[in-house]
Formats: C-alpha cells, structure tokens, sequence
C-alpha cells in the first residue's frame, strides 16, 4: 500500500490531504486500484476506423502518456482528427478546465449549429 500511495503522489492528482486521510483512503483504494488495473491489462485490437471525427485532449507534462501517443488516435477515424495539448500532466483537466472547456465547445460548435 505505501508504494501504491507513492504511485498516486506522482500522478499529482490526488490532493495530499485526502492521501493522509486513512478512512478516505481505505473506502477509495479498491476503486483506484480497479482503475489502474483496467488500464494496465487493456490490450488493443485493430477494427474498422470509425466514420466520425476525433479529438483528443492531453497533457504536455504526463508522465504517464506522451503526446506521440495521444495523436496516435488519429489513425482510428476516416475522418478529420484533432490533438490539443495543455501545459500540464496526467490531470490537465483541473488545471487547464476553462481552455479545455473553450475547446470542447469550438469542436462541437459546428455539430450543434446543425442540430438548431
């Protein structure tokens, strides 16, 4: 357990405080453990390339996913693919919310205006 904790310090993503609270912790391991290991045994199989358009989103500073790897989802669309990298790491998300917000709404503002 105290190299699993380490490992979530790393990932910068769990505030410090909740990682020092053992009764939080022990009710949120078990789901963070699934998590990881969701992503540790997933194996990729090849399929037909979807007919939509991608985008993906990433941060400069993960140290878990390079952003070679995230523009590597281009290949899985006949259609338009779009990458949009933040200066940040694995949780960019928080972080960079009100850009990664703005770029959600420019890629679905064509789609949307179809819609109306």
């Amino acid at each position: 357990e105290p190299k699993f904790l380490e490992a979530l310090r790393r990932f910068q993503g769990t505030p410090e405080t909740i990682l020092q609270n053992a009764d939080l912790m022990k009710l949120l391991l078990p789901i963070l453990r699934g998590d990881l290991a969701i992503a540790e045994n997933y194996i990729y199989a090849a399929e037909e390339r979807l007919h939509c358009p991608i985008t993906a989103f990433g941060g400069e500073q993960d140290p878990l996913i390079r952003p070679e790897d995230i523009a590597d989802w281009q290949d899985q669309t006949q259609q338009s693919f779009n990458l949009h990298l933040y200066p940040s790491n694995h949780f960019f998300l928080h972080r960079d919310r009100t850009a990664l917000i703005q770029a959600i709404a420019k890629e679905l503002a064509p789609t949307l205006s179809l819609k109306s």
